[in-house]
């Protein structure tokens, strides 16, 4: 069977944020074609494509790279004796297929039977989503700090996520679907790996989530992502959290992130003051010390200095409007109804 080069790349491609990257099971590296799907599952999400082929199995994650790096136009596959046989160009590779009794998951889903409200993708959401997953380390295992919090709340719906530094909240109205799929829920974490598939699909016309207590559901026509939830029940005390840190705010001077670009320069952590209407901040390590300074309209003495992570400050403060220093931490505001907290270093 001959098929596009770029149409098997980009079906492959799609699934591919689905391949397990760690503690990996067999079942879960693999690629899987049952004549009309391509799918792969890493545990908690399947992602699902549309295919139309006569090979049936699991196939190795590898296919993906080789097939980068063929230069064919098209692409003949077969499938003998347990094995698919690919060529393209100059190229061939036969690659061990799995048997199909040994997918672990069933990619199909009937949206119309789920009974829930499809939830429109629009713009204040999806901005919520992406600013929030700021509060994101890849490390980390504690369910609290694997995904984004969905808490609604009268007319709202607050967005939360945190790290081990970092809390960061965004409030936008609450769409009548969210509060219908919601109705009998505190509130649901949703991985930050379904988050990014959101922000993936987010140009797609007709693109909707669907939410229940037990998984989310991406569909981003032919597209169809499911992943389970983060078990949560007890939801952080995140509002006394950021009420702790408030404090006075001075704007955010517009050239901060350049300034920061050239502290990091210096390892190390940034130290952070106002004094005699100034905001100093400065870097020093093994002898070498930089220093940047914007002065401030109004009356702001501040005297209290922080040191914060020069990574984490260049990942947050990007875009913010407002910002007040604790000794405990930063306080970052705007726009619109967002909120970010970054505890201090020593």
């Amino acid at each position: 069977m001959q098929i596009s080069r770029k149409e098997l790349i980009k079906a492959f491609a799609t699934c591919k944020p689905a391949i397990a990257s760690q503690n990996r099971a067999v079942e879960l590296s693999h690629y899987w074609l049952d004549g009309e799907t391509l799918s792969a599952y890493n545990g908690n999400m399947i992602i699902s494509t549309p295919i139309d082929l006569d090979v049936i199995g699991g196939v190795p994650d590898t296919v993906l790279d080789w097939l980068k790096k063929v230069d064919g136009e098209t692409v003949n596959l077969s499938s003998v004796d347990g094995k698919l046989s690919i060529s393209s160009g100059k190229s061939k590779g036969n690659f061990a297929l799995l048997d199909l009794s040994r997918r672990i998951y069933t990619p199909e889903i009937d949206l119309d039977d789920l009974g829930l409200p499809p939830i429109t993708l629009n713009a204040s959401l999806i901005e919520a989503l992406d600013n929030v997953s700021v509060s994101q380390d890849s490390k980390a295992t504690a369910p609290a700090k694997l995904g984004v919090f969905l808490y609604p709340r009268q007319d709202n719906l607050d967005l939360y996520a945190t790290d081990d530094y970092t809390i960061t909240k965004q409030t936008v109205p609450l769409q009548d679907t969210i509060s219908d799929s919601l109705l009998f829920l505190n509130h649901i974490v949703i991985p930050f790996s379904f988050v990014e598939q959101i922000i993936e699909y987010k140009d797609s016309s007709g693109a909707c989530v669907y939410l229940s207590d037990r998984m989310a559901i991406l569909y981003a026509e032919p597209v169809t992502i499911i992943s389970g939830l983060i078990e949560c029940s007890a939801m952080p005390k995140f509002d006394e959290i950021i009420e702790s840190f408030e404090a006075p705010t001075i704007p955010v001077p517009e050239d901060l992130t350049e300034a920061l670009d050239r502290l990091s320069q210096i390892p190390g952590p940034i130290e952070m003051i106002i004094n005699n209407n100034i905001l100093h901040l400065a870097c020093e390590s093994q002898g070498s010390r930089a220093e940047e300074q914007f002065p401030l309209v109004g009356s702001h003495t501040g005297g209290i200095m922080v040191k914060l992570d020069p990574r984490l400050l260049k990942r947050v403060a990007k875009g913010r409007s407002y910002l007040g220093i604790k000794s405990k931490g930063l306080y970052l505001t705007g726009p619109e109804q967002y909120t970010h907290i970054m505890a201090g270093v020593k």
